[in-house]
C-alpha cells in the first residue's frame, strides 16, 4: 500500500501473543510440480506475521481483498513482515490487468506486474 511498518513492532506484537509458536514447513518439494501444487500448499499455510502487521496498519487487509477480488487471482498474502503483499495470477495477462484495475482504483499504491515462473 506503500506505506511502511516498523518490523521490529511486527515482531514484538507477535512475540507477545504466540511466544512458544515454531511453524515448520512440512514438505517435499519435489511433490510441487506445477502451479496447482504450490497454490494448494499455499493455501493450507499462513503467513503468521500478518495478523500484527495488519493491526499497525490496516490498509494490509484492505490490500490483500483487494488484489484477491480480481480475475483469476489463485492467491493473495503479504510478503514477510508487510507491508508489501502479492497476488499469483493464472496467466501474466491477467496479472497485468489486475496490476491496471488496482492502480486505478489506488493510484496512491505501488504496484508490479512480473513474471517469475
Amino acid at each position: 500500500p506503500n506505506i511502511a511498518v516498523n518490523t521490529a513492532t511486527i515482531f514484538k506484537n507477535f512475540a507477545k501473543k504466540t511466544p512458544n509458536y515454531m511453524d515448520k514447513l512440512n514438505i517435499d518439494i519435489q511433490q510441487i510440480v506445477t502451479i496447482d501444487d504450490l497454490i494448494l500448499y499455499l493455501q493450507n499455510t499462513s503467513n503468521q506475521l500478518q495478523i500484527p502487521a495488519i493491526e499497525i496498519c490496516p490498509e494490509i487487509s484492505n490490500m490483500l481483498d483487494e488484489i484477491g477480488k480480481q480475475n483469476n487471482c489463485l492467491l493473495s498474502r503479504m510478503s514477510g513482515s508487510g507491508a508489501t503483499c502479492f497476488g499469483i495470477f493464472k496467466t501474466k495477462n491477467d496479472a497485468i490487468t489486475a496490476k491496471q484495475n488496482l492502480l486505478e482504483e489506488h493510484p496512491n499504491w505501488w504496484v508490479e506486474a512480473t513474471q517469475t515462473i
